[in-house]
């Protein structure tokens, strides 16, 4: 059975990608910069929008709406004080995600400034006084399988080749498509310097979202679903409760810039770049990679 643990992995890999002054050429985006740009909410008047869409179908297209209610739900979560401003260490919750609040591997006093200033920065990404800051955007792209938003098929969504079938009269080979089972496929994936090579000015940052993502429960359901558990236990299992929403959180902490992340992390409480940790786990005879 496949199982996936969620930890931040604070790791100094990579340069912080500084993104291009101003915004974007949205004009030929099949879908209009979220939050609106005409008429924002007070929560997101200097906030930062998205744009691209690439992949991700036209106005008023369900991936879209998936995408705009799991960024929306992302500042929900991260503007509660229990997320960003008053962590309880010692609550069980902490303790299972970051850590022992006492003892040999307690989580040191240095890492909790850094998890919360982490989380301060998710929140004032959508709702921020960055007024002076002109790069607040982010393009979003959906794998949608057709290699427009994910020519790479990072996301595995896309059909492949099947080298063990019979060639084709052109001598290619069949493709096979991905199938149905989502557990061990990518959810999404962040580029802190969008589409720039390493020798070149790094572009906005982006966010790819994959077939996963969109399976996944929406933070509303998740809850709902979640609650209705008849067992105690079941209704305490934070698995129960994976949504949407926790993976633009995710890929939004990877955004070096918009975290105020450093490479030469000496300075109290300031967060390094972050990067997805590989765990590998035996259960029973199997053993499990997840990348968290």
């Amino acid at each position: 059975m496949f199982s996936k643990i969620y930890v931040f992995s604070l790791l100094n890999l990579f340069a912080l990608a500084q993104p291009p002054p101003g915004p974007p050429d949205y004009s030929a985006d099949r879908i209009a910069p979220y939050p609106s740009l005409t008429s924002p909410s007070t929560a997101n008047t200097l906030g930062t929008r998205l744009f691209g869409w690439q992949g991700c179908g036209g106005e008023g297209s369900a991936e879209s709406q998936y995408i705009k209610d799991a960024y929306d739900d992302m500042n929900r979560i991260a503007s509660l004080a229990e997320t960003s401003s008053n962590i309880d260490w010692k609550g069980q919750a902490a303790k299972d995600y970051f850590g022992p609040s006492a003892g040999k591997n307690i989580v040191r006093d240095g890492t909790r400034k850094e998890i919360a200033n982490i989380m301060k920065s998710v929140q004032q990404l959508y709702s921020t006084w960055w007024g002076v800051r002109p790069s607040l955007w982010i393009r979003v792209r959906c794998s949608g399988g057709d290699g427009k938003g994910d020519p790479t098929n990072k996301c595995g969504d896309a059909p492949v080749e099947d080298p063990d079938a019979p060639k084709c009269p052109d001598g290619s080979s069949p493709t096979v498509p991905p199938g149905d089972d989502m557990s061990d496929r990518v959810e999404a994936y962040s580029d802190p310097r969008g589409n720039a090579k390493e020798d070149e000015r790094a572009d906005y940052s982006q966010i790819t979202f994959c077939n996963a993502f969109f399976a996944k429960l929406t933070l509303a359901q998740a809850i709902t679903a979640a609650s209705r558990h008849q067992e105690p236990n079941e209704r305490m299992n934070l698995q129960n409760y994976d949504n949407q929403a926790r993976i633009f959180i995710h890929e939004a902490t990877h955004l070096d810039w918009f975290m105020g992340a450093k490479q030469d992390n000496d300075e109290d409480g300031v967060p390094p770049l972050i990067t997805d940790l590989q765990i590998q786990y035996k259960q029973g005879t199997e053993t499990t990679t997840v990348i968290a």
